[in-house]
């Protein structure tokens, strides 16, 4: 593709991703949080056994970055269905990114209250900040997605993850 070419596609992703900022794009309802995978979620982050109830939970409670690591609580996707990369590539898909080639670059997690097993959560995201730079190779965009993962019955915010990604 053309330098110029590929400049413009940057410039308009990010009048199309800066219409966008501070706007919820999509609400996606993933159900009650099962005591079983979050005490599996437990065990394959290696919780010493002694900080584990007789459930496989620590202290009764999900793991705090069980939110923020486990995308939905589903089968997930056959295996022709994923992206190249082993992706479902469905959690982005109602941020307007489209044309932009990502790659994540960090994120910053904010627990709010404890998670008991059969929680019902609501995810909730967004685009929180986008900045235009110019790097060596051309133009390129730093997006600031926000992932809010709230309590669907009260509201009540259990984890926030603001995930930073360049966009080219």
């Amino acid at each position: 593709m053309a330098e110029h070419t590929r400049e413009s596609a940057v410039e308009a992703a990010f009048e199309r991703v800066q219409a966008a900022v501070g706007k919820v794009a999509t609400r996606h309802h993933l159900g009650p949080v099962g005591k079983v995978a979050a005490a599996r979620f437990a065990v394959a982050c290696d919780t010493p056994p002694t900080l584990l109830d007789e459930d496989g939970l620590p202290g009764g409670r999900v793991p705090n970055l069980y939110l923020s690591s486990v995308l939905g609580w589903d089968a997930g996707r056959h295996e022709a269905e994923l992206r190249l990369d082993g992706t479902g590539g469905d959690v982005l898909t109602d941020l307007p990114l489209t044309g932009l080639r990502l790659m994540g670059v960090g994120q910053e997690l904010t627990f709010g209250r404890p998670v008991l097993p059969d929680t019902d959560v609501l995810m909730e995201m967004s685009i929180d900040a986008v900045e235009r730079k110019e790097g060596r190779s051309g133009v390129l965009l730093l997006v600031t997605v926000l992932r809010r993962l709230v309590d669907a019955a009260s509201g009540e915010e259990l984890v926030s993850c603001r995930e930073r990604f360049v966009g080219r």
